[in-house]
């Protein structure tokens, strides 16, 4: 399938060529960043494509101070380095509503460790708002839930149609094999009790929360994950995007580190390295597998794609994408069988945005429920112009 025949309405995609310009600019700002030599300059073409390029992929604030050094055009420099700001004012002010998520949670006495987004651009040494982030993104243990949830209100709220808090099957169902809740208010909560819905090669909880760092967000000290750690989540969340958000590669690659190797984190899954080694590089000392010419083919036809997520809820039901998510968990500790069948059944038969208005305590009776419903969608997707909006949330 084409890029052009998966690309959201209304978005047309890239061409293949300014995805490998990009990727080529990338490599030598980060070189640039690094002290060294970029060994690349603008090839004097239009640069129109290269600026939609680097706004849909998150990385303009890479790319903004380098502009110059890299001969890129004048107004095409100018136009990144003005996306560049406007990410930086709104970080500003994102960092404010962390604060805010911070001192509530504190205070409730929960633990949280914030992932992601602005915790993962300070602890990578970059300018607030170089990365930018969409939602906050923070962990807190499963059973700190539902008083993450009360102490967050009123300002964060579980939006009407998920699950509830509280004794019905479709709430336990949720946080037995779910991993995160959207909590709406001035800007997402994406509130998590698993780093991942495919849970090999991560750390639980404990095991994180022992391990924690600290880093300053806008003057705030921000506990988040151990480097190794943030580099797992890091390398899991780009393989769940099939590696089609450049932001993601760029965060691997600063997350890689000397003190790292020298330190042995958990081996990186091949294919991962390989499309970070081959698009904007591996840092010193890093080397990544080659990739088939029909694998790195597919994964730039993926990066061409710009806008929201292909998976949606209906897809969850289809073999070839449901593989691919257990694949993600494949490796050394992978994800044992009676789970790969649990999260098959969580996302396939009673996805939990289909469960919120299901209050029966009773197992039986809420999956009977679960079972019709999803009997009930899928025949209603069969037919002619049905449309859904619904995202699968499982990321």
């Amino acid at each position: 399938m084409t890029a052009a025949a998966t690309a959201p309405a209304g978005r047309e995609p890239l061409r293949p060529g300014t995805v490998t310009t990009l990727h080529r600019a990338l490599r030598a700002g980060l070189r640039r960043r690094a002290g060294q030599d970029p060994a690349w300059r603008w090839p004097g073409q239009d640069a129109d494509d290269l600026v939609r390029a680097a706004r849909g992929h998150h990385v303009c604030g890479l790319l903004a101070p380098h502009a110059a050094a890299l001969g890129l055009p004048a107004a095409a420099a100018e136009r990144i380095a003005g996306h560049a700001d406007r990410v930086a004012l709104a970080s500003l002010a994102q960092a404010a509503r962390l604060r805010q998520v911070h001192h509530r949670l504190r205070d409730a006495g929960v633990p949280a460790l914030f992932v992601k987004g602005l915790a993962v651009e300070a602890q990578t040494g970059r300018r607030l708002g170089e990365r930018g982030a969409g939602d906050i993104d923070v962990w807190v243990p499963p059973a700190h839930v539902e008083v993450a949830i009360e102490a967050l209100r009123p300002d964060w709220r579980l939006p009407a149609e998920y699950p509830q808090p509280g004794p019905s099957w479709a709430w336990r169902h949720w946080l037995r094999w779910g991993s995160e809740l959207p909590l709406r208010g001035p800007v997402t909560v994406d509130l998590h009790w698993h780093l991942h819905g495919v849970r090999a090669n991560l750390p639980d909880f404990a095991s994180a929360w022992r391990a924690r760092e600290e880093v300053d967000v806008a003057g705030l000290a921000v506990p988040t994950l151990a480097r190794a750690h943030a580099l797992a989540h890091a390398v899991r969340h780009a393989a769940t995007d099939r590696w089609r958000i450049l932001r993601s590669l760029v965060d691997i690659h600063l997350l890689l580190s000397p003190a790292l190797r020298a330190g042995g984190p958990a081996p990186l899954p091949g294919r991962t390295m390989a499309v970070v080694d081959r698009s904007i590089g591996l840092p010193d000392g890093w080397a990544g597998p080659t990739l088939t010419a029909a694998r790195w083919s597919a994964t730039v036809q993926e990066q061409c794609i710009l806008g929201p997520h292909a998976d949606r809820i209906g897809e969850l039901s289809r073999p070839a994408y449901l593989g691919r998510v257990l694949a993600r968990g494949a490796g050394p500790g992978h994800q044992p069988a009676r789970d790969a069948l649990a999260l098959l059944w969580f996302l396939a038969v009673a996805p939990p945005h289909q469960c919120g208005s299901i209050t029966t305590p009773s197992a039986v009776r809420g999956t009977g429920q679960a079972v019709l419903r999803r009997v009930r969608y899928e025949r209603a997707r069969s037919r002619p112009g049905y449309r859904d909006d619904l995202r699968c949330g499982t990321r």
